[in-house]
């Protein structure tokens, strides 16, 4: 055999081996695609891969075949293959054409079993795909409370930023996924963290109009009267982009409805300047309700109350008897020693004209006096 025969052939068994093992791939990465956690053959597969020639050496490519076949084992939350994945040699850190880790994959799935067998084989935690996101990232984005619970425990950064300076829960309450950001509160991440537009995640939620997200951030300890750049609370951006439940759920945890914008502009200034009648409403009733709570709170401030009036004494019907009898008497006593008198000089009685003229008897003939008790006495 010459060495030109030589040479073709094994340029030909060379190309045959490498068309068996992107066949075998094929083959594995199908059925890894249907598998579920228990499916025994699994691990046949994978050594069926490995036989064929997919070995980690081939790093050198974006993504090996066991690279491809770690990504889907985890896309499908399949633990029995990505352990067996790991045994035949195959990296965590492996990334596909968004630059998404098997970590991405589980997260994005919500496989939390999937995550914690990644997470404790050392699948880095902080990998960035696609505008910086992390596997957090997308767990949040995604909704999965359960992955987000298995990451934090793992580790995993509740305040790693993406391209926009979003922390996991700004991307949680962009997609209204109360559950997770219940997760994320409950984990520590930080409820007053800032995007680059200097918004909290209550801005975002409030401007998206995520009424189920402002409940869970309000009930977590949100602050309401958090302000960007421009001045604006969750309550001004809620009023502007006309969500009217947004709106509600933001009064009636106590939002202020007074407060300015650098324009001096309340929501209801913005929400009537953008025509957004539904969130106007709400704003007009809220104010009125708040008022008319604070009116008996005010009158009952201004008007103390009054003590009752004490009742005056009535004088005792003995004493005042008493005091009557003494007087009858005196009178008889004064009559009986005028009786005995004679009758008063006319001078003396003009010189006295207010002498008690009623203890005078009556002469036979003349008319009669008053009654004693009608006549003024002055001594």
């Amino acid at each position: 055999m010459t060495h030109e025969t030589k040479y073709s052939t094994n340029a030909a068994r060379s190309r045959r081996s490498t068309a068996m093992v992107r066949a075998w791939t094929i083959v594995v990465l199908v059925a890894l695609s249907y598998a579920t956690a228990s499916d025994p053959l699994d691990a046949v597969w994978i050594q069926a891969l490995v036989e064929a020639g997919a070995t980690p050496e081939e790093k050198a490519a974006k993504r090996t075949p066991l690279d491809k076949a770690m990504h889907l084992a985890a896309w499908n939350g399949n633990v029995v293959a990505i352990k067996a994945l790991l045994e035949a040699g195959a990296f965590l850190d492996g990334q596909d054409e968004g630059k998404m880790t098997a970590l991405h994959q589980a997260a994005g799935r919500g496989h939390h079993f999937a995550v914690i067998a990644l997470a404790e084989a050392g699948a880095p935690l902080e990998a960035q795909a696609d505008e910086k996101r992390t596997p957090l990232h997308v767990a949040a984005w995604e909704g999965h409370a359960e992955a987000i619970r298995a990451l934090a425990m793992a580790g995993a950064s509740l305040e790693a930023a993406d391209a926009g300076e979003q922390t996991p829960l700004h991307v949680a309450v962009w997609k209204g996924h109360a559950e997770a950001v219940a997760a994320l509160a409950a984990a520590g991440a930080s409820l007053e963290a800032r995007n680059d537009a200097k918004l909290t995640p209550l801005h975002v939620a409030a401007w998206r109009g995520q009424a189920a997200a402002i409940k869970a951030l309000l009930a977590a300890g949100a602050s309401l009267e958090a302000v960007n750049d421009a001045k604006l609370t969750p309550l001004h951006l809620a009023s502007w982009a006309g969500h009217a439940g947004a709106v509600e759920a933001l009064v009636a945890g106590g939002a202020s409805l007074e407060a300015k914008d650098d324009a001096k502009l309340t929501p209801l200034n913005l929400a009537n300047e953008q025509k957004h009648w539904d969130a106007a409403k709400v704003l007009t009733d809220a104010r009125a309700s708040r008022k008319a709570r604070a009116k008996p709170k005010a009158k009952a401030k201004a008007e103390p109350k009054a003590e009752p009036k004490a009742k005056p004494k009535a004088k005792p019907k003995a004493k005042r008897a008493s005091q009557g009898e003494a007087e009858t008497k005196a009178n008889a006593a004064a009559d009986a020693l005028l009786a005995e008198a004679p009758p008063p000089d006319r001078a003396d009685a003009a010189e006295k004209p207010y002498h008690r003229v009623r203890s005078y008897k009556t002469p036979e003939g003349a008319q009669a006096t008053k009654p004693t008790s009608e006549v003024k006495e002055e001594l």
